[in-house]
């Protein structure tokens, strides 16, 4: 397949590759080793799927399914964002709406949303 989607079904515990030309489902992966899926990730160097949810992180091998690891995050993480140069990762939750890691500096940006007004932290990675 030349265009692939990667789809979380949070409520099952799983992700669907998608044929982006038919839109036709290829494959189900379970992913019993996550709650609540939620952030995914495609790392196009690693070719890895990486799935978020209310227990942590889980990359699986983006062709055969396969999990490849796992990491120990903050309860609840809502989104990430892949800087696939550096292999760097960073996620938001709980009150946080968004990531981005800058690729030149290396540092992570995460927006928190409050009555009074959003306001932006950066944070090294390095």
């Amino acid at each position: 397949m030349t265009h692939v989607v990667y789809q979380n079904i949070a409520d099952m515990n799983e992700f669907v590759v998608i044929d982006g030309t038919t839109l036709e489902v290829t494959k189900t992966v379970k992913t019993p080793e996550i709650t609540g899926n939620h952030p995914l990730q495609y790392d196009p160097q690693t070719k890895h799927v990486i799935v978020g949810g209310q227990n942590g992180l889980s990359a699986y091998d983006a062709e055969t399914g396969k999990l490849v690891g796992t990491a120990k995050v903050q309860a609840r993480i809502d989104q990430c964002t892949l800087e696939p140069s550096s292999q760097l990762i960073a996620c938001a939750g709980s009150g946080e709406h968004a990531t981005a890691i800058d690729p030149t500096t290396g540092h992570a940006f995460v927006v928190w949303a409050q009555p009074d007004g959003d306001f932006v932290q950066a944070y090294s990675t390095k």
